[in-house]
């Protein structure tokens, strides 16, 4: 049940094709700036994570 209304074949779909619609729940029960914090720390992640492959290989392997 979302927000107290009958869920959708869309929504029963993903549920049954293995989606965690608790987890899309809480993400969305985030504020925007809450949810634009949480991708600000994920994305600088990925970027330290990709510029210490870069530093360990000696390159990008996106870029071959």
């Amino acid at each position: 049940m979302v927000d107290g209304l009958d869920e959708g074949p869309k929504w029963r779909a993903a549920r049954e094709g293995g989606v965690d619609m608790a987890q899309l729940e809480y993400l969305m029960s985030l504020s925007v700036e809450e949810r634009l914090l949480r991708h600000d720390r994920a994305l600088q992640t990925v970027r330290a994570l990709r510029r210490a492959g870069r530093e360990y290989y000696g390159f990008d392997p996106r870029l071959d």
